[in-house]
């Protein structure tokens, strides 16, 4: 049997955890925006396209609003796996709810994840949308964290539908012990 501590205590400890990504990832993104260097560094390869004198408030506005897209997702879904995580404190674990909170957050995490790649795109169209001719650029990236958040959404977006699953058995146990 599983030990209902440890599982009240993993997940409020992960709780506080999404409560802190939720404060920490924007506050993370206004800092980026704010520092110059800081949005060249963010930029990978094209940030020696960043010119400071061609970067208007207009384009820090854009490339922030546009790379924060995929966070506001990720935010959602965190919100979603907190409630998870709060009915996993009350030892429901196999609720309705639950397999909707979680598949929520996987369906959340996996939006992030692709549409990423499509806001940094636009971000580097944002930023050097002011250069002088020929020293403009787009590009599309997809690496390993897109991958692995792809991976570990379907994964968890799988477990949720796992735990849909497995309250017939248990509803239908449960309908034949009462009398």
């Amino acid at each position: 049997m599983v030990d209902a501590n440890l599982i009240k205590r993993a997940s409020n400890g992960m709780s506080i955890l999404c409560y802190f990504a939720i404060v920490v990832m924007p506050l993370f993104f206004v800092w980026i925006w704010i520092d110059f260097e800081r949005i060249a560094l963010n930029l990978g390869e094209n940030n020696a396209l960043v010119m400071p004198e061609s970067l208007s408030l207009l384009s820090r506005i854009m490339g922030f609003t546009l790379s924060v897209i995929p966070v506001v997702l990720l935010i959602v879904g965190l919100f979603s796996l907190i409630k998870f995580l709060d009915n996993l404190q009350e030892s429901d674990y196999f609720s309705h709810q639950n397999s909707m909170y979680l598949g929520r957050f996987a369906s959340m995490l996996l939006w992030s994840t692709l549409v990423r790649p499509l806001t940094d795109a636009f971000v580097i169209i944002a930023v050097t949308f002011n250069n002088p001719p020929g020293q403009r650029s787009v590009s599309f990236n997809l690496g390993t964290d897109e991958i692995t958040g792809m991976f570990f959404g379907t994964l968890i977006l799988i477990l949720s539908r796992l735990i849909a699953e497995s309250r017939e058995p248990v509803q239908a146990y449960q309908a034949d012990v009462r009398p």
